[in-house]
């Protein structure tokens, strides 16, 4: 335990003569080739901080344990632009849970091109997730899917526009590729998608993702994971002198199949409504799902007795719930300052059919 304790301290340290590496070549390449031409290059930096506290106090209705999350994480990135539409990028990725080892820094790197010209950006290599900016039902990706899960290995592209009929369009689609194909590590990827199409008080929206859950030297088999979300949004903040008034209606439709033990497809879904009121960057939300077990294999294991469980469904597994109802209410304060931080605090209640706990949450973000 001792070496392995050592290894991953030194793991981590490795990393940072790479980084002095990066910075140095990206300051003097930007000196160095200043403009030639229509070339105009620049130094670049990011750097992202968030601390995650989440205390979870559940009863024996919650499909969680009680427990506190609670960490933080730093992402550093330097690089250099090009035309200032084009970057290239480099750095690290640490993340602290408190309380534990500190061999236990979780850390990898982030290595990405970006496109930017204002409408349209994409974003291929290893980026921060915190690049998407698409809105997501908890069924696709729960709340501390960022904080556990920080980069995407793959390709994301956005596009956002006001059209002259007066249609705000926000589109973001991607891939991220989760594994590779080894004697234990299952080849996985995710293609995934979200839109909004706004005009007025109005917003008709939708999320997708396909999931494929292959098989590794080890274990054969294939898991295929399809969820759609089509919706709509109506806010009646502009009428009654609020920040936002509004109600939300949607239907989750999962497709899901395991090619080897399975009979076949099974379709899953529900209804999920949602009401929420904000003034004051204070909001009371209210969202109920009707419907199935989005996660019927959730429990299931492979051939060789592992569950697929998390790494199959990546959503909150409030949504697995057998009763065919889920109500989460929330209380919570949120708000950006200075242009670079952006803080929220939240109380939220579970219920199932009874009550299932009660959850406290702060967010504190900061980027550069």
């Amino acid at each position: 335990m001792e070496h392995d304790a050592w290894d991953n301290k030194m793991n981590g340290l490795r990393l940072l003569p790479i980084i002095a590496v990066l910075f140095t070549l990206s300051i003097q390449f930007a000196k160095a080739q200043p403009e030639k031409g229509s070339l105009k290059t620049a130094f670049k930096y990011e750097a992202d901080f968030e601390m995650y506290f989440d205390n979870r106090e559940y009863n024996s209705h919650s499909p969680y344990p009680s427990k506190t999350i609670f960490g933080a994480s730093v992402s550093p990135r330097i690089g250099f632009s090009v035309n200032s539409r084009h970057s290239v990028m480099a750095g690290v990725e640490i993340q602290k849970q408190f309380g534990g080892e500190f061999s236990d820094i979780l850390d990898g790197i982030s290595l990405y091109y970006n496109y930017d010209d204002g409408r349209h950006k994409l974003y291929a290599g290893v980026f921060p997730r915190e690049k998407m900016a698409g809105k997501y039902s908890r069924a696709f990706f729960s709340d501390s899917l960022n904080f556990f899960n920080q980069v995407i290995q793959g390709v994301l592209y956005r596009y956002s526009e006001t059209i002259r009929s007066g249609w705000d369009i926000n589109v973001e689609a991607a891939v991220d590729w989760m594994g590779k194909y080894s004697k234990d590590e299952r080849e996985r990827f995710m293609i995934f998608s979200s839109g909004e199409f706004s005009k007025k008080i109005f917003t008709i929206g939708y999320n997708a993702y396909l999931y494929h859950y292959a098989c590794s030297e080890s274990v054969t088999g294939v898991m295929d994971n399809i969820l759609l979300y089509p919706y709509l949004d109506v806010d009646f903040g502009v009428f009654a002198g609020l920040q936002s008034l509004s109600l939300h209606a949607g239907w989750l439709q999962s497709f899901q199949n395991d090619r080897k033990h399975g009979d076949g497809y099974l379709f899953p879904g529900g209804a999920e409504i949602g009401l929420k009121i904000k003034n004051w960057d204070v909001s009371l939300t209210n969202t109920a799902y009707i419907g199935s077990n989005i996660m019927p294999f959730y429990n299931v294991a492979d051939d060789i007795g592992i569950k697929y469980g998390d790494d199959l469904y990546f959503g909150d597994r409030y949504y697995s719930m057998s009763g065919g109802f889920y109500d989460r209410l929330e209380l919570a304060y949120e708000r950006g300052f200075f242009g670079f931080l952006s803080v929220k605090a939240a109380l939220v209640a579970h219920f199932s059919k009874v009550y299932c706990g009660f959850q406290q949450m702060l967010v504190v973000k900061l980027s550069f």
